[in-house]
């Protein structure tokens, strides 16, 4: 296979799931979350809905990994288990969806565990989001504190490396938070330690692709269509809370078209604005008939959808998103 070759298979997916899979607050409670969970019940879920691809949180912002990781612990001084999960989740998982011919996506971060309430993965790393705030005498916070430096991006890259290695191509695209423009103290710079993700993604799977976050407010992006930010990029990272407009071909900026419908996505606010706070969790706004004749209508075009999904006690696909998409398997 080739790079293109696995950006053709993507495009051919059609659309996908995604769940950010984080929770616990103690090493304890971590690896009892992470090894109660049937992988196979998902994946016959997702292959139910006709899914063509999953994607699914390594790590977001905390100290707790999805998958034991030696270089994690060696820079951090954790034991094994106390931050990296006990179990391999991610090689478990992509066992479950291998069998229905559903592809894995792995979520990492630009950020690493800049939020470890203990600060220990952040002093370890060297960049944290934390500030010390007086008023409240805690670290609170506050992801304006200064640029990425080349001596922690090496030291995060390793163990993103150490993972890919790892998993090889069983892992086919990688989607990376937190790369946002004013953390990095120039555009060459920026490109300079992203390529290092990149290089990393491709000593597991030399034809992975990646993309990269730059957020909702930054200078490039047209609010309401993906963007790319950078060169280094194989789609559009796509973050957006709504359904973006069609696409006007497959690729913008010279990169796949791409959206990832995640956050509020699923949630009616016209009836949280009514004070109807069962809505306050994801709530299927839109019908089964919108979902299928948007995706559908991007696929026509060469894009391709993911939709940010809940699990209901990390078992089953909240029932209302579950109807949302059941006609996607039509496509």
């Amino acid at each position: 296979m080739s790079v293109q070759s696995n950006l053709d298979r993507f495009q051919s997916k059609k659309w996908g799931i995604f769940h950010h899979f984080l929770g616990g607050n103690n090493a304890y409670e971590w690896n009892c979350i992470v090894n109660r969970v049937n992988v196979n019940r998902w994946a016959e879920q997702l292959a139910e809905l006709g899914c063509g691809f999953m994607g699914i949180t390594l790590m977001q912002l905390r100290h707790t990994m999805l998958a034991p990781n030696a270089t994690y612990d060696r820079i951090t001084g954790y034991k094994p288990g106390e931050a990296c999960a006990q179990r391999d989740f991610v090689m478990d998982l992509s066992d479950a969806l291998r069998k229905y011919d559903i592809d894995l996506m792995l979520y990492f971060t630009g950020d690493g565990p800049s939020h470890d309430v203990s600060r220990r993965a952040c002093d370890a790393f060297g960049f944290s989001s934390q500030k010390w705030v007086e008023e409240t005498k805690k670290w609170e916070y506050d992801h304006d504190l200064g640029f990425y430096t080349e001596e922690y991006v090496d030291k995060w890259v390793s163990v993103m490396k150490e993972y890919a290695l790892r998993y090889g191509d069983r892992v086919f695209a990688w989607w990376l938070d937190g790369c946002y423009e004013h953390l990095y103290e120039t555009p060459e710079i920026r490109d300079k330690f992203l390529a290092k993700f990149k290089a990393a993604a491709r000593a597991g799977n030399p034809d992975a692709l990646i993309t990269f976050n730059a957020g909702y407010s930054f200078s490039w992006q047209k609010r309401g269509k993906p963007f790319s930010s950078t060169s280094v990029e194989d789609f559009t990272p796509g973050e957006e809370d709504s359904m973006f407009e069609l696409p006007e071909s497959r690729y913008v900026d010279g990169k796949q078209w791409f959206a990832f419908y995640c956050n509020g996505f699923w949630v009616d606010r016209e009836k949280m604005k009514k004070g109807d706070h069962m809505d306050l969790v994801p709530t299927a706004k839109y019908t089964p008939d919108e979902i299928y004749d948007h995706v559908k209508k991007v696929n026509e075009k060469g894009g391709i959808v993911m939709f940010d999904t809940t699990f209901f006690d990390y078992e089953v696909i909240d029932p209302r998103q579950f109807h949302a998409m059941s006609k996607l398997k039509n496509l």
